[in-house]
């Protein structure tokens, strides 16, 4: 948390910086530099900013090395699917990964292959996305990269769920959930957590599903990450509507909504539900009336991210409207 904190007070110094190393020819040094920081960039809503980074590089620096390619290329691909770019992201991908593993960099393989099974994941595709997440699994986990083992078990935890394999998604996410507790990682931690109340949710367990809400929204607010608050309150709204809790079921939905506009993140990244966003808009809309609903979310939408965590934690799952 501190480091994030100190990247983003010294993120103008930072950016002067990556552009006095393009400007100067220092295409190579430009990459290490943007590839260290694609994380904090990720987590804390930049990333159109990163897209455009690594365009800048790739097209200045036509002759970067197979590796710093790979990786400028991953950076772009990992930006553009957090802007819902899926195809442009596909692209960048799969020629990352192809550059690392020729190059005989498994560890490095194992980012843009995560990305690519996530991509295959979004169009239920499991065919195509297990294998991309096993090895990126089994290559993260040889390294002792505990966080990257603990992104990509909780993908294959997700994909098992998608195919109604309750058992396997569990194990999967403990053992994600488990990673990311011993690499002391706040970010693959609360992934993990969101997944494991998207599975608690699938099971009726309505409790424990608001309990892991509420711990991952916690963690996601603490690292900066409002996408993620995003869709921790998406998933309690649903929970609120299930309960009876229309209008509050309609602010959380609204305070959600903002948070994903300001984070830049309009499409899920590693976890597509759409239907069940939907569903929850729907019925509310239906139990509300409209204008009923418009002011609910209008309230909702005005929160500022303090706020909307906080009314978010205050009886998460009420039963009451």
């Amino acid at each position: 948390m501190e480091w994030l904190d100190k990247l983003d007070r010294d993120h103008d110094d930072l950016r002067v910086a990556l552009n006095w190393l393009l400007e100067g020819g220092e295409a190579e040094a430009a990459t290490r530099f943007g590839y260290s920081l694609y994380v904090f960039w990720w987590i804390r809503g930049y990333h159109t900013e990163g897209r455009l980074w690594a365009e800048a590089v790739l097209a200045r620096e036509p002759n970067l090395s197979p590796i710093s390619r790979a990786k400028a290329l991953f950076v772009q691909g990992a930006m553009a699917m957090a802007g819902g770019d899926h195809p442009a992201a596909e692209m960048c991908y799969a020629e990352s990964h192809a550059l690392f593993v020729t190059a005989g960099d498994p560890l490095g393989g194992a980012r843009p292959g995560l990305g690519l099974g996530l991509l295959a994941m979004s169009r239920a595709d499991a065919g195509r996305a297990v294998p991309y997440l096993r090895e990126s699994a089994k290559a993260a986990s040889r390294a002792k990269d505990h966080f990257w083992a603990a992104l990509s078990l909780s993908a294959l935890g997700m994909v098992a769920l998608g195919q109604g394999d309750h058992d396997a998604a569990r194990a999967a996410l403990a053992e994600g959930l488990s990673l990311s507790q011993r690499a002391g990682d706040r970010f693959s931690r609360y992934i993990a957590l969101y997944n494991l109340s998207v599975l608690a949710q699938a099971e009726g367990d309505d409790d424990g599903a608001v309990t892991l809400y509420k711990e991952g929204l916690v963690f996601s607010r603490d690292a900066g990450d409002r996408a993620n608050v995003a869709y921790c309150m998406e998933g309690l709204a649903a929970l609120s509507l299930k309960r009876g809790g229309a209008d509050r079921a309609a602010r959380l939905l609204g305070a959600a909504q903002r948070l994903r506009e300001g984070a830049g993140a309009a499409v899920y990244t590693y976890r597509p539900d759409r239907p069940l966003r939907e569903h929850t808009v729907t019925t509310a809309r239906q139990r509300l009336t409209e204008s009923g609903f418009e002011e609910a979310w209008a309230r909702g939408h005005a929160m500022d991210v303090e706020r909307a965590v906080e009314y978010a934690l205050e009886e998460a799952g009420a039963s009451t409207v």
